[in-house]
This record gives C-alpha cells, structure tokens and sequence, in this order.
C-alpha cells in the first residue's frame, strides 16, 4: 500500500461492519493509503496515514491533518492559485515581446513576477494567520512535530473487567514494536515501549480502538488495564452523538437517573471538547480509568454501588465521563 506496491491483509468484520487489524509490524515506515475491500469486491479508500520510522519513536500517525494541516492547505492553494495567476500574466506579457525592446519587456515582467510573489508570500501568510486564529490547528501542528521525549519502559499487568475485576482474554494490546493477545486471565507484559505513545487496545466488539495513555504507569508496579467492549461502545456512541448534535440519541444513552433530572433540550447546551474534527480519529484516547465503589453523584444526590470514571484525551484536553450498568448495558451518568 505504499508507493506503486500492494498488500492485502484479510480480516473478519462483525455484524455491524466493524473490523479492527494492526498494520504497526507488517507496513514499512512511509505514507499509506488504506483501501478496504469486501467478500464481493466492492473497495473503498478509507484513510491515509503515515508509519514513522521505528528509530523516531514508531507509531502511526493517523489522520492526514498530521501530514498536511488544514490551515497550510489552504494557504498553499492560495499561493497555487496566484502563483498560476503569475504564470498566465508573465506568457501574456512575453507574446508582446518584440525583438527591439526585448531587454525592456523581461525587466518589466520579472519586475510583476517579483511583485506578485511578495503578494503571493503576504496572502499566504495571511491566510494561515487567519485560519490558525480559527481553527488553532497549526498549535496542534507544532506539538506534533515537537520532538517528544521518548521514554522506554516495562509496562505490565493485567486486563480486568471493571465489574468483576476478573482477567479479560482476547484482547489485543500493541505498542510500536510488538502485540500480545491476552489469554485466560488477561495478564501482559511488555518489556520496552514508549511511554509517550502508550498501548492501543483492540477487540472484534469495539467500534474504535482505544488507546491507553501510560504516563502514569509507576515502575516496577502493575498497570491494570480495565476493559469492557461495552463500556466503551456506549462512551463512543455517546461522544459521536454529541458531536454530530443527535441529541435525542445521546440522550437515550443517559443512565435513568440523569433522565429523570435533565431534560434533551438540557443536553443540547453541554459543552465537549470534542469537535467533528475528531471523528476521524481512529482511535479514542483514555488518559485514565477509575473503578469508583459507593459512588456518589453530587451533581444528582445519588448513590451508586459502582461507578467506572473515563477520562478521555483530546490533545492536552481531557474530559470525565462516568459510566453506571442498568441490566447488561452502561450508561452515561452527566
């Protein structure tokens, strides 16, 4: 898939479509597009990332803003457009070149191609101000592109259930170098990934991987990882209704006792840090989980035998969500 070469991965897709596979040790560093294609043939591109070089820190970067900022996009077409405008207006003015005043005519169009550069050079400038002043997403360029710190340690422990705190098989946890799919028991060990990348965690029943951060992972001492494809499928159900403003969606998704206090026009004006932008994430990402016992809700003046707490990452914004079971299915306590 890079460059003029091809390769085929298969894999199997739930009911719903969802499928989930780890390209970090079968692609050589470089861009890729990925193109998914069915049992019938019928193929659809549907990303375009980059697999960095393993000595820079590995990883993927996963979305094509990474690459190409949206804000120097449009600058660069900008500077496309006129610098086309240029080259029309420079052949113009050397079709009246005549023979006798040939010196005369090439300084007074270099003079215009020099003019229309600086102008070209200003607007571009401009425009990237502009957008940045909008958007913020030359900020989050920069700290991209920061070179991070890049820490290797020994991360292990195990898998858990939130509820039952018994180990979780069959889930695939990967840093840059390397997978392990837990067995019965659900425990892990890594001996040296980066801290400042953490694990990606994926399972045939998740909508979206999730990415763990490790940073607070103490040495020498177990990093638990508490998992429930559930649990997150609703926080991720929940997160995309918001964002796309389907209100009444997400507001099905409200633990009982959130319904009984707010209303769903209530919902309409909760503030997220999430944006449509992070749609095309491929993956959510967890700063933190605690399992909280005897919980209670001040925001409801209600007492919950067990509360699991999300934080979830975007950039350097995290926000908290706390997620309650009602029968077989977690609900979103706001």
């Amino acid at each position: 898939m890079s460059g003029t070469t091809t390769q085929t991965f298969k894999t199997q897709a739930d009911a719903n479509g969802n499928f989930s596979y780890d390209f970090l040790n079968r692609l050589p560093p470089g861009m890729h597009t990925l193109v998914v294609k069915d049992e019938y043939g019928h193929s659809k591109q549907m990303s375009l990332f980059v697999v960095k070089e393993t000595g820079g820190g590995g990883g993927i970067i996963n979305r094509v803003t990474t690459v190409m900022p949206l804000g120097f996009a449009y600058a660069a077409m900008v500077w496309l457009i006129i610098f086309i405008v240029l080259l029309i207006n420079m052949l113009r003015l050397a079709r009246k070149v005549d023979v006798e005043e040939a010196h005369e005519k090439k300084s007074h169009y270099y003079r215009h191609a020099l003019y229309f550069s600086a102008i070209a050079l200003v607007l571009t400038s401009l425009v990237g101000v502009v957008v940045n002043n909008k958007t913020k997403i030359f900020n989050n360029f920069f700290q991209q592109v920061k070179p991070a710190e890049h820490k290797l340690v020994k991360v292990s422990g195990t898998v858990l259930d939130p509820v039952s705190l018994q180990g979780v098989s069959g889930v695939d946890l990967a840093s840059q170098n390397s997978t392990i799919h837990t067995a019965e028991g659900g425990m892990y060990a890594f001996e040296d990934i980066d801290a400042s990348y953490g694990l990606l965690v994926t399972h045939p029943l998740l909508q979206r991987a999730v990415l763990i951060r490790i940073s607070d992972a103490k040495p020498n001492s177990p990093f638990d990882i508490y998992f429930d494809s559930k649990l997150y499928n609703a926080l991720n159900s929940y997160v995309v209704a918001m964002i796309q403003k389907s209100w009444m969606r997400a507001y099905d998704l409200l633990a009982g006792i959130s319904r009984e206090k707010i209303t769903v026009d209530d919902l309409s004006k909760t503030q997220t840090i999430f944006t449509d932008k992070n749609l095309s994430d491929q993956e959510m990402v967890v700063a933190r989980v605690i399992v909280l016992n005897n919980w209670f809700s001040n925001q409801y003046q209600a007492h919950f035998d067990k509360a699991i707490q999300v934080t979830l990452a975007s950039g350097t914004k995290t926000e908290d969500y706390y997620l309650v079971k009602e029968g077989q299915d977690w609900k979103i306590v706001k």
